[in-house]
């Protein structure tokens, strides 16, 4: 979470058990991190909540803790996205584990420049005051997004990040939407619907606002990379697949079906693929979305 405090800064002072030791991030296993304490004014930890939702039986272990005493959700819930979405790894892995290393901490904003720079197209969400637009950004788009959620506790407000990933299923062929939140005691994805974003908010708090987020694609460059790289692009079951699709042109120049950007040996993660219409339909979605909030809004 963030936090702004007018007094002194706020202690937690619930004590969580320590994460247990990690070696890679592999399905089913997590990775030791050594995100320190810092000021809250930077995106920090996890809600307390005494009750935890159901989790998505077919999710996959996500490999980061969010604790509050690491005060960690915005580095440890980008990582948890970006291994949901079978992301974590090339130049990308290693840049977001030097931002994690760092004496200080990261913030949600620090994570948006490096994904950025890694190749990705970035979408900036607008300051989403109630659900059911947060809801229309989701469902809508159909992309993964990192958000930063409010929460006010009158003298002192904090921010807490998760991640939100479109995932396909592979028994009904239709598309879900789950929440990647690694404050849940079960370490995997929930379902994204209304009582569950309260629940990231913590106990007794309900969403009220997002501070920032931004939803993001990868490039064709950043594709072809992940597809490339010698320690091979591995569909992991329980995980979604987002890679950016281009049509390609037969000899006498009609379009044919959309298809991932890479040999044969792919293309069964096809039907996986969230990512299923062209750029320029992804922008008029996002356009519409815009109009749309600034009308609500006035």
């Amino acid at each position: 979470m963030e936090g702004k405090q007018n007094t002194t800064t706020a202690k937690c002072t619930r004590k969580r058990k320590p994460t247990p030791d990690n070696e890679n991030l592999r399905c089913g296993k997590r990775i030791r991190t050594t995100t320190a304490r810092f000021d809250p004014s930077k995106d920090g930890c996890a809600p307390d909540n005494d009750y935890s939702p159901p989790v998505v039986n077919s999710s996959i272990l996500l490999p980061v803790r969010v604790t509050r005493e690491k005060w960690n959700c915005a580095f440890g819930n980008a990582v948890n996205l970006l291994t949901y979405i079978n992301h974590f790894n090339t130049g990308l892995k290693r840049e977001m584990l030097h931002l994690g290393s760092q004496k200080y901490g990261c913030s949600l904003k620090d994570i948006h420049v490096l994904i950025k720079r890694c190749g990705y197209d970035i979408m900036v969400l607008p300051s989403i005051s109630c659900y059911t637009e947060l809801q229309s950004f989701v469902t809508e788009l159909q992309l993964p997004m990192l958000v930063s959620l409010e929460l006010d506790f009158s003298s002192v407000t904090y921010r807490h990040v998760i991640g939100i990933s479109p995932y396909k299923s592979s028994e009904t062929s239709q598309v879900e939407y789950h929440i990647i939140d690694g404050a849940h005691p079960e370490m995997r994805a929930i379902y994204f619907n209304q009582e569950n974003i309260d629940w990231c908010c913590g106990q007794g708090i309900s969403f009220t606002k997002i501070r920032h987020g931004f939803v993001f694609v990868p490039g064709m460059k950043r594709v072809h990379e992940m597809l490339q790289d010698k320690t091979g692009f591995n569909y992991v079951p329980g995980t979604a697949v987002c890679l950016t699709t281009s049509r390609r042109k037969g000899n006498r120049g009609e379009k044919k079906g959309i298809k991932i950007v890479t040999d044969t040996t792919y293309e069964r993660m096809s039907t996986m693929n969230v990512y299923n219409k062209e750029k320029s339909e992804y922008a008029k979605i996002w356009n519409q979305l815009m109009e749309k909030f600034k009308k609500q809004t006035k």
